[in-house]
């Protein structure tokens, strides 16, 4: 066999080679925890199209098992198109607004937003959409309350933004982008998002090879050492660099921030108060799961600063995660033990239990909330609280 054919003939053996193994693997992962990941897809038709918000949840889609491989539980949406009971025109309510920290991935009746209003007895609007930042949190801050108020004629008496540490900066910026009112303007996409790696989400939907790469890259140390080293940076790295080090991080803060000042001045108009809950990554609650150093604290002090410098109320709920959170080193979190999942980045049911109850213990402390027996409901917070561990 003359050598060029034979160099032909050993080359499609070892393409061939490397494609069954990757079958073989492929249908291997699809009896692992990677393949269950694919199901958290198959909500189909639950995001609707949005003219303003790009997308948002359907109005009134009917109970359906949301196949979250760390715990399973039925989602739905009211009138209003929040995964919450309906509205029933209840005066003074509390709405809160936020990603998926405060939509999901956790069963209803375990979501800081329903232990809120179980502790405290007074109606919660529970309006959060996965993958939402400032930006299109104002929009739903918007479109829920005008909607009740051309219903009912009711207005909320406390709005409460969830602000999730590690990406709300960076929807922002995607956001910010992709809104057609920009496309003729300043675009920071070149400069900035280039160098975001995101996942392909094509591929993740329909491989479990890729799913176990995502993994991986997601934790392995050295892995994203070197990713930093290139000048590679995740979503949830971006938060924790200076604009120093990314100049345009600078314009990323100020969209980021000027929403948020957007938000306290909507509240305003409402006549109600507004509050802003800083919900830390698992990185700035477990030290020993960082994989290097960045400054973990930079976007708290940016955040609280300028909370302090306009007069807006604000829970930082990092210190009391660490406070209440096992720091015993070890490589993997226990999704029942500790406050966020194992495999997930978001709170699990323990971790929504302690969000809620410092959430409650903060408004009756500021004033921010009336309710009924405030001095009994913080007794049995503090007795939670004491038996924590």
């Amino acid at each position: 066999m003359r050598p060029v054919k034979r160099f032909a003939v050993n080359a499609a053996l070892l393409v061939a080679a490397v494609f069954i193994s990757l079958g073989v693997a492929e249908i291997a992962l699809r009896f692992t925890t990677f393949n269950k990941q694919l199901e958290i897809f198959e909500l189909k038709g639950y995001l609707g199209d949005d003219n303003e918000s790009l997308y948002d949840i359907v109005k009134n889609y009917p109970p359906a098992t949301f196949n979250f491989y760390e715990k399973p539980y039925t989602v739905w949406s009211n009138e209003l198109g929040c995964y919450d009971a309906p509205y029933k025109g209840e005066p003074d309510y509390t709405l809160i607004v936020g990603d998926s920290f405060t939509w999901g991935f956790t069963p209803y009746e375990d979501l800081f937003p329903r232990l809120i209003e179980k502790y405290t007895k007074a109606r919660v609007l529970k309006c959060g959409v996965m993958g939402y930042g400032t930006a299109q949190e104002l929009l739903k801050i918007k479109k829920v309350t005008r909607a009740i108020e051309k219903s009912s004629g009711t207005k909320p008496a406390l709005i409460i933004t969830a602000y999730f540490i590690g990406n709300d900066m960076v929807d922002d910026l995607h956001f910010y982008n992709k809104t057609e009112k920009n496309k003729s303007t300043e675009k920071i996409q070149s400069p900035l998002l280039r160098h975001i790696r995101k996942p392909n989400t094509t591929f993740y939907k329909h491989f479990a090879l890729y799913r176990l790469y995502e993994f991986i890259t997601d934790n392995n140390k050295l892995y994203r050492v070197i990713k930093l080293w290139l000048g590679i940076h995740g979503e949830y790295e971006l938060p924790f660099l200076s604009p120093k080090d990314v100049p345009m991080l600078t314009k990323a803060w100020q969209i980021n921030l000027d929403n948020v000042r957007q938000m306290q001045s909507e509240a305003d108009a409402l006549g109600a108060k507004f509050v802003i809950v800083l919900i830390p990554t698992r990185e700035q609650v477990y030290k020993f799961l960082r994989p290097y150093d960045l400054n973990w604290d930079y976007p708290n002090e940016v955040l609280t600063g300028f909370f302090k410098a306009n007069g807006i109320q604000y829970l930082d709920l990092t210190p009391i995660l660490q406070k209440y959170a096992d720091q015993t080193p070890r490589s993997v979190l226990d999704s029942q033990r500790d406050l966020y999942w194992r495999h997930d980045r978001h709170l699990n049911l323990r971790g929504h239990r302690l969000m809620a109850v410092s959430i409650v213990k903060y408004l009756i402390d500021s004033g921010s909330l009336n309710i009924e027996n405030p001095t009994g409901v913080e007794k049995n917070l503090a007795l939670e609280l004491n038996n924590w561990k």
